[in-house]
């Protein structure tokens, strides 16, 4: 999994990239990618932001519009509980294709024993 973060203006601030040791299904590595961006924005000390994600499930999910696909229930519930500590923080669905930095900063995972950071 991988992340950017931009600031207002589109300039990079940090990436990460991380790899996961366990197969997972679609839904539920974007439910690993999005928590592991909250601690990402959180340990670097950002607490007003949008968190952009290309999944349509996870985004109504996280906003409480649908219910978490039961795979990732209990990850999304923690997540949702999790961002009260930021002062600000909405989702944004962006398609797949205007994500590429992010799938980049993915693809690299492969090539790492387990985490990356870059500021």
């Amino acid at each position: 999994m991988g992340g950017v973060i931009r600031d207002n203006e589109g300039n990079f601030i940090a990436g990460h990239s991380k790899k996961l040791h366990v197969p997972l299904g679609a839904i539920e590595t974007e439910a690993k990618a999005f928590e592991a961006g909250i601690v990402f924005v959180g340990e670097i000390g950002i607490w007003d932001f949008v968190r952009e994600v290309d999944s349509m499930v996870m985004v109504q999910a996280l906003c409480e519009f649908a219910l978490a696909p039961s795979s990732v229930a209990s990850l999304v519930y923690g997540i949702v509980a999790a961002v009260h500590d930021f002062w600000s923080l909405n989702f944004s669905h962006v398609r797949r294709n205007g994500n590429k930095p992010t799938h980049f900063l993915a693809k690299h995972a492969y090539d790492i024993v387990d985490y990356c950071a870059r500021y």
